[in-house]
């Protein structure tokens, strides 16, 4: 009979532990459920090759020329996948074009891992093959900033993007306050003075595709890689959520982070701002 009263006794403790889980769920357990509910296969878009940057870029018509710093957002075109790839030399393909960013391969597996720890399986495609029907087939995770059409694409629509000169200056823009251009790096000056990076982070729910899509961007590459660690660090995540208010759990959000610098690795990233949709 006791051993019975005590089996009954954990048995209602633990339940008691599960309904609280249930009904108080963790703000990381928040961020990346409208992506894991989902049972479909996360894909990550990654750019891959030297036929990205720049170029995808201006295509978008976010980086606009040297001597005109005024991105002009409104008529902003939707890029689409380059075409350099299928024109290249044998020998172009295997010296650049399937080469990967290591910091976005930080951010990917980091990211990777958590999935995989919740029995997601996750899938990675080069951004200049990725279709639109590709986008639509499950929950997308889009890897690094100006060299990825489909992450310009993504955040057109939203408060905070990218800009920037083809020569002079990367920066993140707030379509709020456009003359505020704070958030940036020179373009010209040597890697080991370059004290700060900047990134965004976005959820958002993509009407052209019908998935949710998560975006993992810094203008550097040191603020991708930070980025990728931030979206994974439960103690960041709580912070976020506090900072997005009571619609964090299933609204559209990106935030703008900052991190510190040193030789090109970026230390642990701050949260400048969020906007919830």
């Amino acid at each position: 009979r006791y051993v019975l009263g005590s089996a009954i006794a954990l048995l209602m403790v633990l339940g008691a532990g599960i309904s609280w889980k249930w009904t108080h769920p963790s703000a990381i357990d928040q961020l990346w459920s409208p992506l894991l509910a989902d049972r479909r296969t996360v894909i990550f878009c990654l750019p891959v090759g030297s036929h990205s940057g720049v170029m995808t870029g201006t295509a978008a018509g976010i980086l606009v020329p040297e001597q005109d710093s005024t991105p002009d957002h409104a008529n902003t075109p939707v890029p689409t996948a380059p075409d350099a790839p299928r024109n290249s030399t044998f020998l172009a393909h295997e010296v650049l074009e399937e080469n990967v960013v290591f910091s976005d391969v930080l951010a990917t597996q980091r990211i990777s891992n958590y999935i995989a720890e919740h029995h997601r399986e996750s899938n990675l495609r080069p951004n200049w093959v990725t279709t639109l029907d590709d986008l639509r087939q499950g929950p997308v995770i889009l890897v690094g900033g100006l060299d990825n059409q489909w992450t310009l694409r993504a955040l057109a629509p939203l408060r905070y993007r990218f800009a920037g000169t083809n020569k002079e200056r990367y920066w993140i823009s707030d379509t709020k306050n456009p003359a505020m251009k704070d958030w940036g790096i020179d373009l010209k000056v040597p890697l080991t003075e370059v004290k700060h990076d900047y990134a965004i982070i976005a959820r958002i729910h993509d009407e052209s595709t019908g998935q949710v899509e998560m975006i993992v961007a810094g203008i550097g590459m040191s603020g991708t890689a930070a980025a990728g660690e931030f979206l994974v660090d439960p103690r960041q995540i709580e912070e976020l959520r506090r900072q997005a208010g009571s619609g964090f759990r299933d609204h559209d959000f990106e935030a703008v982070l900052s991190m510190d610098v040193v030789n090109g690795i970026a230390g642990s990233p701050r949260i400048l701002t969020v906007a919830v949709r």
